[in-house]
Protein backbone atom coordinates (compact mmCIF):
# COMPACT_ATOMS: atom_id res chain seq x y z
CA UNK A 1 0.00 0.00 0.00
CA UNK A 2 1.09 3.42 -0.47
CA UNK A 3 2.14 5.46 2.09
CA UNK A 4 0.02 8.35 1.09
CA UNK A 5 -2.97 5.90 1.24
CA UNK A 6 -1.39 4.70 4.32
CA UNK A 7 -1.83 8.30 5.93
CA UNK A 8 -5.40 9.16 4.43
CA UNK A 9 -6.86 5.83 6.16
CA UNK A 10 -5.35 7.70 9.44
CA UNK A 11 -6.79 10.44 9.01
CA UNK A 12 -9.98 9.05 8.41
CA UNK A 13 -9.93 7.33 10.92
CA UNK A 14 -8.76 9.83 13.35
CA UNK A 15 -11.25 12.35 12.28
CA UNK A 16 -14.15 9.55 12.41
CA UNK A 17 -12.94 8.73 16.52
CA UNK A 18 -12.77 12.26 17.04
CA UNK A 19 -16.73 12.94 15.60
CA UNK A 20 -17.58 9.75 17.83
CA UNK A 21 -16.11 10.89 20.71
CA UNK A 22 -17.26 14.77 20.60
CA UNK A 23 -20.61 13.10 19.59
CA UNK A 24 -22.55 13.60 23.24
CA UNK A 25 -21.06 17.79 22.95
CA UNK A 26 -22.67 18.20 19.34
CA UNK A 27 -25.97 16.33 20.78
CA UNK A 28 -25.71 18.33 23.92
CA UNK A 29 -25.05 21.81 21.63
CA UNK A 30 -28.00 21.44 19.74
CA UNK A 31 -30.41 19.89 21.89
Amino acid sequence: MPKEGLFTVQIHWAAFYLFKINLPGFSRFQF
